[in-house]
């Protein structure tokens, strides 16, 4: 049965108190405190980690840079984990202060801020958090990968879209994990498909979509996610490719049951895959199926994608517009 909690805090306190401890027994009781934190991050026990965390920074020496910019690092996990944006930041800052020796830490430490000024809508400071954690040149591929995906993100947030395929592009080069390399790849093909560069934005979304279909799940901050919303927006970036090159060829989807019967099919993986924690994407996926019924005169069924659109679309898009102007007429 694992220990208490205060249990362990109050050893390690008195360790440390005590005239008569030794130097070697306040290390094995840092060391076994460590562990128990890091054991309670990857049990998710984001609470219990944060008070043994906080022990740690309360209890190492001030000289003790490393130490004490781990404790900080891991600290910070327990506050994002929570929604606890400020507090993760405040802890990642302290820890960046100590100017720890291991460049990785470092590195993490500048990627992890990218991800929470990204969730905080401050775009510059997210783009100058990963450029520092890419200026370091991390021996860590898979922090280097994703403060490039973290950069190029937010830099197409700005419109800045050539600077974004290029982040997008060093992301695949530097890679070295099959799913940083297909995420990579899924976001380059949203991308492409904004730029109106469709075949290309096919091939990326295939591959990934291939890539993806042969794993169950991978593992991202340290918490185990399925590859399903992945794989969702990789179908629904090629199922939207596809539909306006055809639309361009002046290709009557009624004409080519084959090609509408594909992308109604990624349009479906899309719709089964994705969640709705982003009602605009799944509501974009609807749209564009039920457009494609809508062109293949099946009209219960675009009916039916269509009012399931404009729950999810904000009535102020364009999009919602679309949705209602098809309804009309199915209706009329």
């Amino acid at each position: 049965m694992r220990t208490h909690l205060s249990t362990i805090a109050a050893a390690v306190l008195l360790a440390i108190s005590a005239a008569s401890c030794s130097p070697s027994s306040s290390v094995d009781e840092f060391r076994a405190l460590e562990y128990e934190g890091q054991q309670m991050l990857t049990d998710g026990m984001w609470s219990e980690a944060e008070e043994i965390f906080t022990t740690l920074i309360d209890s190492y020496s001030p000289d003790d840079h490393d130490a004490l910019a781990t404790a900080y690092f891991n600290r910070s996990i327990t506050h994002f984990q929570r929604g606890h944006i400020d507090d993760a930041l405040a802890d990642e800052t302290a820890a960046i202060e100590l100017n720890p020796s291991d460049v990785n830490l470092l590195a993490t430490l500048h990627l992890n801020r990218s991800r929470e000024y990204a969730y905080l809508d401050e775009t510059e400071d997210a783009i100058a958090a990963a450029t520092a954690a890419i200026d370091l040149d991390p021996d860590d591929t898979k922090t280097l990968t994703r403060a490039y995906i973290n950069r190029a993100s937010q830099r197409s947030n700005l419109g800045r879209f050539d600077e974004a395929l290029a982040d997008f592009d060093a992301a695949i080069a530097a890679s070295a994990i099959d799913s940083d390399r297909t995420h990579a790849r899924v976001s380059r093909a949203e991308l492409l498909v904004h730029l109106e560069r469709f075949d290309e934005a096919i091939v990326d979304a295939t591959t990934a979509i291939d890539a993806l279909n042969t794993e169950e799940s991978e593992q991202r901050d340290g918490v185990a996610t399925t590859t399903s919303e992945l794989l969702g927006r990789a179908y629904l970036a090629r199922a939207s490719a596809t539909f306006v090159l055809a639309t361009d060829l002046n290709e009557p989807l009624n004409d080519v049951p084959e090609k509408a019967q594909r992308i109604k099919a990624d349009l479906t993986h899309a719709i089964d895959l994705m969640s709705d924690d982003d009602p605009w994407v799944l509501g974009r996926a609807y749209l564009l199926r039920g457009t494609a019924h809508y062109f293949t005169l099946d009209d219960v069924a675009a009916r039916s994608d269509l009012e399931r659109a404009r729950e999810l679309i904000p009535s102020d898009d364009p999009a919602y517009q679309s949705a209602t102007e098809m309804l009309d007429e199915i209706i009329a």
